[in-house]
């Protein structure tokens, strides 16, 4: 395959009504959107990098199958926002953009062997009818704000590796896609708030190098941090303190808040859960 290079602002429209998608070459614009729209699946191979600059926008989307990357293969959208959607599961490689949105409507988000890290952004927002990462394998960030919501049925839970600090609030993203026909659509992904696992699902999330801060987002339920019946809870500051401004919710899990330099509760705030659960 050849590469796809488009100077200024010129727009990117990949499509395949029917069938799959699989780049195997680079797709790149100086400011212009690119969508990449497939049926039934879409991959990028090994080494592929989708870039473009603000106020290009990148969407990579499939309405059927999933959505992978290779380990190795990147998706940059400078200054600017990055969609990534699947009917399954969407495999991450390295993402980089202001905003991230990654939607993997009845799969799982999985972390791709050999990717450095998966999402460096501002704003990362996750949504998945099953799991986020792996107890072994968790999806490694690079971000200042983060939602995400894992419904889990065969899979579940969410598991979050960060390299410096972090704040769980609301988060929303909007991309600009390209039509068939050239026009521009906007795409908007509400705005979501906590970190919520369904089906006795886990959430784990550790800050490496920094502290972690718990808010209420844009819901309005009074809660940060929910792990359905005996989901555990793990959250963990390795180099800062962990500020916690609304709820931690498990239903008979256990809870483990740990920071290095202090853990702060806000008047009003629960921790709780239930036997045989400890916190």
């Amino acid at each position: 395959s050849q590469p796809i290079t488009v100077t200024g602002a010129g727009n990117v429209e990949l499509g395949a009504g029917s069938g799959s998608v699989a780049l195997n070459a680079d797709v790149s614009t100086g400011t212009g959107h690119i969508t990449v729209a497939a049926a039934t699946g879409l991959t990028l191979g090994g080494g592929v990098d989708v870039t473009t600059g603000a106020p290009g926008t990148v969407s990579l989307r499939t309405a059927g199958g999933s959505l992978t990357l290779a380990g190795d293969a990147t998706v940059v959208a400078t200054g600017s926002s990055v969609r990534l959607a699947a009917a399954a599961d969407v495999t991450l490689g390295n993402v980089t953009a202001t905003n991230v949105s990654v939607i993997a409507a009845g799969g799982s988000v999985i972390n791709a062997a050999g990717s450095t890290k998966n999402v460096t952004a501002t704003a990362l927002r996750i949504e998945a009818g099953q799991a986020v990462g792996t107890a072994a394998r968790a999806v490694t960030t690079a971000v200042a704000n983060v939602s995400v919501v894992a419904g889990g049925t065969t899979a579940a839970g969410i598991y979050l590796g960060e390299t410096d600090g972090v704040t769980v609030t609301g988060v929303t993203v909007t991309v600009t896609e390209v039509q068939a026909n050239s026009t521009p659509a906007t795409v908007t992904d509400l705005v979501q708030s906590d970190l919520t696992a369904g089906s006795n699902g886990d959430v784990i999330l550790v800050a490496l190098n920094g502290g972690v801060t718990w808010t209420d987002g844009s819901d309005a339920d009074g809660v940060a941090v929910s792990a359905n019946g005996s989901g555990n809870i793990l959250v963990s500051a390795g180099a800062g303190a962990l500020t916690v401004n609304a709820d931690i919710v498990s239903g008979t899990g256990h809870i483990t808040l740990t920071a290095s330099t202090g853990v702060s509760l806000t008047t009003g705030v629960d921790v709780t859960t239930a036997a045989a659960g400890t916190v």
